[in-house]
């Protein structure tokens, strides 16, 4: 989530995909200069801690409310969109949050005695599910906008694999599927190659997997989940190409939600 906090991609394409041009520092919080543009470092973090189970638990009473969403929502990934869904999910957002308080309020608190200790389970209970189920899934999707708007305004035309700045002319694609462990080991010679790709939750740091697919990558592809920001997946150096980002806008805003909403 460091890497969406500080302003998610560094460079990318407007098409097939979103593409990312890593810079590392110690900290993972410095500024380094780019061309004409500002790149913000980040550190990637691990899988599992307790901030991910905390904020899963939150992000689950949203699913009702996003859902719609996900199967109807076919805008396009544009400035234009992100701000036109800024403002919406803000408007629906504070309406739907009124309207679901007040309804609480009028059925579970208006009899209750004044101060929290006499609101009652019931009302409390109400509340709270508003909160977690309607407000907190709409201060998402603001944030999400938001964060669009910031990375889709961004020229990024000057990215190495949009521009055909290959390291070599020899390429290789390492699949994820059980037959790269099977017959002769190779992991010393797929890291001699100029552009090593892989996929998703590729295994290179398991003990042992080396031998067998490498350890270089230099091109990560990555679906709906940033695998990138997860330790376990992280390459220094890596240009990551988020595959699905520019399917729709509801689509590029799932990576932000799942890794800087869902595992806060």
């Amino acid at each position: 989530h460091s890497w969406l906090k500080n302003g998610g991609s560094t460079d990318f394409a407007t098409d097939p995909g979103l593409f990312i041009e890593r810079e590392r520092s110690a900290c993972g919080c410095r500024r380094v200069a780019m061309s004409d543009q500002e790149v913000r470092t980040w550190k990637p973090t691990p899988a599992g801690d307790v901030w991910c189970y905390v904020g899963r638990f939150l992000s689950f009473w949203c699913y009702p409310a996003i859902l719609p969403y996900a199967f109807l929502s076919y805008h396009e990934v544009t400035v234009e969109n992100a701000r036109r869904f800024r403002i919406y999910s803000a408007g629906l957002g504070l309406l739907g949050s009124a309207l679901g308080h007040t309804l609480v309020w009028r059925r579970f608190g208006r009899t209750a005695p004044m101060g929290i200790a006499g609101l009652g389970l019931a009302h409390v209970a109400g509340q709270s599910l508003v909160a977690v189920s309607w407000d907190l899934c709409y201060a998402y999707m603001f944030g999400i906008a938001n964060q669009l708007i910031n990375i889709l305004s961004v020229n990024r035309h000057e990215n190495r694999l949009n521009a055909g700045r290959l390291n070599g002319p020899r390429v290789l694609v390492v699949g994820n599927g059980p037959s790269a462990c099977e017959g002769e080991q190779l992991g010393d010679k797929i890291d001699k190659f100029d552009e090593v790709i892989r996929f998703n939750n590729f295994q290179t740091k398991v003990a042992g997997m080396s031998a067998w697919v490498g350890t270089k990558t230099t091109v990560h592809f990555s679906d709906g989940v940033l695998y990138p920001t997860f330790t376990e997946y992280h390459v220094p150096g890596a240009t990551i190409v988020l595959s699905l980002f520019m399917d729709r806008l509801i689509m590029a805003g799932s990576y932000y939600i799942l890794r800087g909403g869902a595992d806060l």
